[in-house]
């Protein structure tokens, strides 16, 4: 899957003093860069106006794909589900006004879309519930300023320019060793075949082609795949701690990590030189 981290897409007037103050307690952000985890699909970093400050949400393929698309500019020969929205609304002479993340429930991130309609004259504005990774794309399609709750800022933001050290020894730097382990573990999945890689295309497939069914099976066999391959099982219980914020848990799984993938490389390298000994 296409990864994007280049210039950030052009929001209307985000950057004007008159928009980051038009709701209190809330931030304009904007998409900084989309990332890939290992086995947890993809994470849009939403990066604070004029800060350093990062919130990462994750979001499906499907809704990265679109916001990849929409922000290369790139068209398809069919119209895509926010593309069809957007056509739609925009018939209707319907705007998307401004979106905004707005809380944080059992580790689940919930958005809003504000739509603007100009009815004889007259400005109507409704606010629609929404998931943040199809709330993100519409504004990006229609050039919307993206707020986030000032309560979420407080505990899911951290900078991408903070230095951790090996050890989780406060939970004032946790978010900033937690992206370290994060980059550790994608590179440690870089180095190793997933076998399930197969099984999630046929999913993203299915997915697509809205074969529900299908898609389950493919869901419960990659599990089963995952559940007996530990270097695996190992990266998705990390990115579970880590997405829960048990940050000493997600730490010590990570050394362990590490370990497994010292005995296999030295594995490796005693059958190798057994090998290299039957040769002499």
């Amino acid at each position: 899957m296409e990864t994007w981290d280049g210039e950030r897409p052009g929001h209307g007037n985000a950057g004007d003093a008159s928009v980051t103050t038009k709701l209190t307690g809330s931030f304009v952000v904007l998409p900084e860069k989309v990332g890939r985890t290992a086995n947890q699909g993809h994470v849009i970093f939403l990066k604070l106006f004029s800060s350093d400050l990062v919130i990462p949400v994750f979001v499906g393929d499907f809704e990265c794909t679109a916001l990849i698309k929409e922000i290369n500019k790139r068209t398809t020969a069919r119209p895509m589900t926010h593309d069809l929205m957007k056509n739609s609304l925009q018939a209707l002479s319907v705007t998307v006004a401004r979106v905004k993340v707005t809380k944080l429930v059992d580790n689940t991130y919930y958005a809003s879309i504000f739509y603007l309609k100009t009815d004889q004259q007259q400005e109507i504005e409704v606010e629609v519930d929404a998931r943040p990774s199809d709330a993100i794309n519409m504004a990006v399609r229609f050039g919307a300023p993206i707020f986030v709750n000032q309560k979420i800022v407080d505990v899911s933001a951290y900078s991408l320019r903070a230095e951790a050290g090996p050890q989780v020894a406060n939970e004032a730097s946790a978010p900033a060793v937690a992206f370290d382990i994060a980059k550790a573990i994608q590179a440690a999945g870089q180095r190793h075949l997933d076998p399930t890689t197969h099984l999630r295309a046929h999913l993203a497939v299915a997915v697509q082609e809205e074969r529900y069914e299908d898609a389950s099976r493919l869901r419960d066999e990659i599990d089963r795949v995952i559940a007996t391959d530990r270097f695996h099982s190992l990266i998705v219980a990390i990115e579970k701690a880590l997405e829960d914020r048990r940050y000493d848990e997600a730490a010590q799984l990570h050394e362990e990590l590490i370990q497994l993938e010292a005995s296999e490389d030295a594995g490796d390298l005693s059958v190798e030189n057994n090998h290299r000994k039957q040769d002499a």
